[in-house]
């Protein structure tokens, strides 16, 4: 229901200089490109590591996110007690929010 543990995403406050350490300095694959506002690379283990100019949501350095959910409906009533944001569609699909108990945001989308 919730999809697959797949994206790290980290806001950062200087994209260019994060994007060449971890491209050109690091060596990490490059899976999508959306300079300059995000780009994701091949995390090794079959996700992705996103580096973006903005947290997708709320003040947050680092999120987390499922990806493929096949009913976000039914993943999201099934979090409804952990006030979850309302399904909002974004330049990939669609998608929604909670925080855990430590207040870290938790993406699941389509």
């Amino acid at each position: 229901m919730f999809g697959k543990f797949m994206v790290r995403l980290v806001k950062c406050q200087n994209l260019e200089a994060m994007a060449v350490f971890y491209r050109d300095k690091l060596g990490l694959t490059v899976t999508k490109d959306n300079m300059p506002e995000w780009i994701a690379f091949d995390d090794g283990i079959g996700g992705e590591f996103v580096l973006g100019k903005a947290s997708p949501i709320g003040d947050a350095t680092v999120t987390l996110a499922f990806t493929g959910s096949p009913d976000l409906s039914a993943a999201r009533q099934a979090l409804i007690d952990e006030s979850p944001t309302e399904i909002a569609g974004h330049d990939t699909g669609k998608s929604f929010w909670v925080q855990d108990p430590d207040g870290n945001y938790v993406g699941f989308a389509d």
